[in-house]
């Protein structure tokens, strides 16, 4: 549950894309949104893989 509190913001700005991109609008924009999004998501936990092992080091 902790996690899906940092995830929800995410959630809600691909939501919200969607929803301003007009179904005319090709879904490509979303499609490379999302792909950006995934990878920005993959590098947070990268990053909070590598705090962790920090704070149990010490």
């Amino acid at each position: 549950m902790r996690g899906f509190r940092k995830r929800l913001p995410f959630l809600f700005m691909i939501k919200w894309m969607q929803w301003i991109t007009k179904p005319s609008e090709p879904i490509k924009i979303n499609v490379e949104m999302r792909k950006r999004i995934s990878k920005n998501l993959k590098d947070k936990k990268q990053h909070r893989v590598k705090i962790n092992a920090v704070a149990r080091r010490r």
